[in-house]
């Protein structure tokens, strides 16, 4: 959930913290104006990819992270809210075979772990909400000692009711958050670009809103919420409930590249909770106009505090390359990682395709429709897209079905070699081919260990999950899986 190094917002730093946050959003703009961002032409990405310490039962293995990242020094790693760990992959060219490289730095990170809690009969496990999960997992209590993350808890929900999950479930209607440890339930991927210009930033930017939902189809991975079927990916409104509200859908459109962060800088719909331990710049302006980039430590820690569950801006202040890229924070964890890369590889392919421009005369309010479709159904979701007859509901695999020879053409446009993108398309193809994803293997498999095994609902999902960690740990795409063993 972003860097530790802050402090709580109180009502005598409140004031400092907007005001601050304005001045450094005015920087921002005049780097961007003064041609100082995104000057280098080439194309990066990265990848923040999470995941759950579970024990031999299946559990979570709470408070330990931080133990086992002390042997872990010098590795990108950093602990999460809960029992779980994220791994910040340094940023590799687009260019090339660019997923393979980063499939191999996430699994050299994924071996140095497993060396270190193997000793503990703990396993690592990239699934997007643990089924396993209980409500005693989710108190205060169980949230990593990091001051920021107590500090979040404070800010969001000290002296405040209950939040009620957002849903289109009835029987889910009285399931309620009442600590930032509710959002602890769920693990994610975030991939993240950077353009080559600021206006491919806002090109990239409207086709990633387009393309996501998608994308979050064809990967649901979450599809239990404290062990009951929800949702075929229930991580958003986990998230919303368990940050009062700060985790929506992306608001609309784009027209400039300084809009994502105009509204996370938004202090009177996002008030601050947290400031950096350092002094505002009193006139980073002043700095711009000399020439010098600016920190921004104060609107990247609000940038930081605003989670939108589509895209979001990410701003690097570093003196090699200033830049502003976007991150896509819709995705869950696994299965594998080939799937996690065959995931970014379909977005990527999609931001980087000019013949998803066409499709950004389609009205906002059905892409953020499409994510609530996307997201309760998973490889059967139809969504809204234009046709000759207007916007019509189409079946998701037919959708990418018809987009894969333009995404495929994105990606090779981009540099990247032609056996690169066929290798990650190929697993989405399997994808739909097969009808199969982590959330549809983790619900058939259920049933049927439920049905044919006769096992009660508890010991089904843990059967499951001792499966799903036994397939994902030879890499191989999720489709592949049997579900009949």
């Amino acid at each position: 959930m972003g860097a530790n190094e802050v402090t709580l917002v109180t009502k005598d730093s409140r004031q400092r913290t907007e005001d601050a946050i304005t001045r450094e959003l005015q920087a921002l703009r005049e780097l961007g104006n003064r041609g100082l961002l995104n000057q280098k032409p080439d194309r990066t990405f990265g990848l923040e990819g999470e995941a759950w310490l579970c024990d031999s039962e299946g559990r979570p293995w709470h408070n330990q992270n931080l133990k086992i990242l002390k042997r872990l020094s010098g590795h990108p790693i950093a602990p999460e809210l809960g029992a779980q760990i994220e791994i910040n992959a340094l940023p590799l060219p687009l260019t090339g075979e660019p997923f393979t490289a980063m499939a191999d730095q996430l699994q050299a990170e994924h071996e140095a772990l497993n060396r270190v809690i193997e000793a503990h009969d703990v396993k690592l496990v990239r699934i997007g909400s643990l089924p396993t999960l209980k409500a005693s997992d989710i108190t205060p209590n169980r949230i990593t000692k990091v001051d920021r993350y107590r500090d979040l808890n404070t800010a969001l929900w000290k002296d405040k009711d209950p939040y009620p999950l957002p849903s289109l479930d009835k029987p889910h209607t009285q399931i309620m958050a009442e600590s930032v440890a509710f959002e602890s339930q769920i693990t994610s991927i975030q991939p993240h670009i950077k353009p080559a210009s600021l206006d491919e930033f806002v090109r990239m930017y409207n086709r990633g809103l387009i393309i996501l939902p998608l994308v979050l189809a064809l990967s649901a991975n979450a599809p239990y919420l404290l062990g009951e079927k929800f949702w075929a990916d229930s991580r958003w409104p986990i998230f919303m409930a368990g940050t009062r509200g700060r985790a929506d859908w992306n608001p609309g459109y784009i027209e400039h590249w300084l809009d994502p962060f105009t509204h996370t800088a938004d202090t009177e719909s996002f008030p601050p909770l947290l400031h950096p331990d350092v002094e505002a710049d009193p006139d980073p302006l002043k700095a711009v106009r000399s020439g010098e980039i600016p920190d921004l430590h104060y609107l990247k820690t609000q940038n930081g505090t605003v989670w939108p569950m589509g895209l979001r801006g990410v701003i690097d202040t570093s003196a090699d390359d200033p830049h502003v890229r976007i991150e896509a924070r819709a995705l869950p964890a696994g299965p594998t990682t080939i799937d996690e890369l065959a995931n970014t590889a379909l977005l990527f392919g999609g931001m980087l395709s000019i013949a998803l421009d066409k499709f950004r005369s389609m009205p906002y309010y059905y892409v953020r429709y499409n994510y609530l479709l996307a997201a309760r159904h998973g490889l059967n979701a139809k969504l809204w897209w234009p046709s000759p007859k207007g916007i019509d509901q189409t079946s998701v695999c037919d959708l990418v079905k018809r987009l894969l020879p333009a995404i495929t053409q994105g990606l090779t446009n981009a540099g990247i070699e032609a056996d690169e993108a066929k290798r990650y398309l190929d697993v989405i193809k399997q994808r739909i081919k097969s009808r199969q994803n982590g959330a549809t293997f983790q619900v058939d498999r259920v049933h049927q260990l439920e049905t044919a095994g006769r096992l009660n609902h508890a010991d089904a999902l843990r059967a499951m999950l001792d499966e799903y960690i036994e397939l994902a740990a030879d890499n191989q795409p999720v489709a592949t899986w049997p579900t009949c063993r």
